[in-house]
Order: C-alpha cells, then sequence, then structure tokens
C-alpha cells in the first residue's frame, strides 16, 4: 500500500515539474515578446510623422513667418526654399482632396518616391494539359506580363493673402490655405482620373475614346481603352447588359459611377407595370447616398460624366472593379514654396504635389454609352 501511495506521488510530481516547465517556457517567451514591442515602440519612427497639433503650429509658424525652427519643419527644407509639409498634415490635404472626388476615391491609391514608377499587370496566358505517367511533357504556353507606366505632373494651388492678414493673429490663415489646396486639388484630380490627356498629369480612364470590341476580341483594345456598350431603347436591359459583360471577378467588387443628373433618370426607371420603381436606396439613405445600390452594387456621383437619355447617346455610365482598374500614384511629398517678394503687401502661397495615373487592367471597367 505505501509503495502504491509513493509511486503516485512520485507521478504527481514529475507530472508537476513538467508543467512547471512547461509553464516557465510559455511565461518566458511572453516576456521575451513583450520586450521586444517595448523596443520597437520605443524605436524612433522614420520621416517627420510626429504630433498632429504640434506640426500643425509649426507649419503655421513657417506661414506667417517663414522661420523654420521647429524639427517639423527643419527636416523637411529643400533646395528651393520651399518646406516639405508634415507628413500627418499632407496626408490629411490628400486624404480628404481624394474622398471628395467620387472616382479618385475609388481608384487604386499609392505612393512612391520617385516618378520611376512601373507596374506589372499579370495577364495570365499559361495554360495546362493533361498527359499520361509516361507521356512526353513538353512546355506549356507562358504567362504575359503588361508594363504600366503613369504618366505624371504637378498639380499646385497658389494662393495670394495681404501681409496684414499673414500677420493677424487672430485670424487661421494656416487652415485657409490648406483647406484651399484642399478642394482645388480635389476637383484637378478627379478630372484628370476621369479624361486627363496625360500630358503633364494623368492618363484618364476616357482619355481615349472607348471601343466595342469586348474583352476577348482579335485585334486587342488598346491597353489604354475600355470597352463600351451601347444602350438600347430599354435602359433597364442596358444596365443588366453592361454590369454582366464584366467578367466574374471583376463584378464582385464592382461600382457604377455616374452624374447625378444621371443618377436621377435611374431612380425613375419602373418596373413593366409601372407599380414601382426598379432600384431603391436603402431606407434611411439619400437616394445619392454612397450606400444606394443598383443591382446590389454601391452608386458613386461624379459631375465630370455627362447625363444619359439624350440623343446623341453619351458615355455616362462607368461600371467595374476601380481598383483592379486604375491606379493613381503620389510621387513624393507635398510641398509648400513661401514667397512674399514677388507682390508687395501680399505673401503668395505655392503648394504643389506630383501625381501620376493610368488604366490598369482594362477589362475591369465598362463604359454605357446611353
Amino acid at each position: 500500500m505505501k509503495n502504491e501511495l509513493a509511486s503516485k506521488i512520485e507521478q504527481i510530481g514529475a507530472g508537476v515539474e513538467a508543467f512547471t516547465a512547461d509553464h516557465g517556457k510559455s511565461v518566458a517567451n511572453l516576456k521575451d515578446r513583450l520586450e521586444m514591442l517595448e523596443a520597437r515602440n520605443d524605436r524612433p519612427q522614420m520621416g517627420n510623422r510626429g504630433d498632429g497639433a504640434s506640426e500643425m503650429k509649426a507649419l503655421g509658424d513657417f506661414i506667417r513667418t517663414g522661420r523654420t525652427e521647429s524639427k517639423a519643419m527643419t527636416e523637411g527644407i529643400d533646395a528651393d526654399g520651399g518646406a516639405l509639409v508634415p507628413e500627418l498634415i499632407a496626408d490629411e490635404i490628400i486624404s480628404r482632396a481624394l474622398s471628395r472626388g467620387g472616382l479618385a476615391s475609388l481608384v487604386r491609391n499609392t505612393q512612391s518616391p520617385t516618378s520611376d514608377y512601373v507596374r506589372l499587370l499579370n495577364r495570365r496566358g499559361q495554360n495546362a494539359t493533361w498527359i499520361s505517367e509516361s507521356g512526353t511533357r513538353s512546355l506549356t504556353n507562358n504567362f504575359e506580363l503588361r508594363e504600366i507606366r503613369p504618366t505624371h505632373g504637378e498639380i499646385y494651388a497658389a494662393v495670394s493673402v495681404s501681409n496684414w492678414l499673414v500677420n493677424d493673429s487672430k485670424f487661421d490663415v494656416a487652415r485657409m490655405i490648406l483647406d484651399n489646396a484642399e478642394e482645388q486639388f480635389a476637383r484637378s484630380l478627379e478630372t484628370a482620373v476621369f479624361n486627363g490627356d496625360g500630358s503633364n498629369k494623368p492618363t484618364g480612364l476616357l482619355a481615349n475614346a472607348p471601343s466595342t470590341s469586348g474583352d476577348t476580341s482579335s485585334p486587342e483594345r488598346g491597353a489604354d481603352v475600355i470597352e463600351q456598350i451601347a444602350a438600347t431603347s430599354d435602359l433597364s436591359d442596358s444596365l443588366i447588359t453592361a454590369f454582366f459583360t464584366l467578367a466574374p471577378e471583376y463584378r464582385r467588387n464592382a461600382t457604377w459611377v455616374m452624374s447625378s443628373a444621371s443618377l436621377a433618370v435611374v431612380r425613375k426607371l419602373r418596373d413593366a407595370n409601372g407599380s414601382g420603381y426598379l432600384w431603391q436606396a436603402p431606407l434611411g439613405s439619400g437616394v445619392d447616398a454612397d450606400d444606394g445600390s443598383l443591382l446590389g452594387k454601391r452608386v458613386i456621383t461624379c459631375e465630370d460624366l455627362s447625363t444619359i437619355g439624350g440623343s446623341p447617346q453619351v458615355n455616362g455610365v462607368l461600371v467595374g472593379d476601380f481598383v483592379q482598374g486604375y491606379e493613381l500614384v503620389q510621387i513624393g511629398p507635398l510641398q509648400i514654396i513661401r514667397d512674399q517678394i514677388s507682390t508687395r503687401g501680399f505673401t503668395i502661397f505655392y503648394i504643389a504635389a506630383r501625381f501620376g495615373g493610368r488604366l490598369i487592367d482594362n477589362n475591369s471597367l465598362k463604359v454605357l454609352a446611353a
């Protein structure tokens, strides 16, 4: 009896020792990971990203006085005498400018330190074949890559402010200048993404006339050309046709884009017996809200598009996966130059950023001419 009890005590002791050893290892691993995370948190960050309030104050001081003593500004002085807008503020301006546009907010947005930016589109093309165990194996078709180089240019806003207003401590001149730049950037980026001609600016979605050639037509459409679907007398059917002309992988994340006037036309379409509207916004949403839907996909308005429903037909409705279809590239940082010499009594603030853009996959988007 005593031997059995002693044996059980030994077994229990061994189990406790094993548990303690394993538990100790787990605690040690957790301790090591915690120390690593703390060290990473204490590590100085790259770039000039810092506290938003202090950066805004530093930028405001530069706008009023031209001085750049603050670290937030001294790290961003360039050879032309301008200053790089602190990163947090620059991100806010660009993000708000993009969000104010319909198209610009939908497409892929990328940052690049230089204009030498290239994207490779995998057009696939490779294939596979069946074979027996002892059959002869040879090379199949290889995959295809398309090189895409966005055209680019500089977008700027030049604001002239009286020196008296600049020196008025009660007036937030820095915020006024930045808000003005944001508004101008939003308008210019939206138009460039829509139909920019590629000359010192992005090449837009409709920079080249759309083609009625399908995705698999031969010869194939140009890389900067999207497919056009001509509407019939039944606009409801034409919208459905345009949507299902997209390949399934593009329909999955598709969005409709049209002007407010075109959206009004679409929303008034009724069913066959006229008893109800075909498409409605969800309850609680405005008729042109982002969460309004058409064939289950959201609708975004862009006033650059022409109004549908007239004669001759116009390219008035875009549909597809805009992230796969188009890329807008911000090149380098946002810059501001302060000039109080050119015009006496006034200070000119020149705010500039470089952008490039181009179609990536022209099969991912369709345009309806209606």
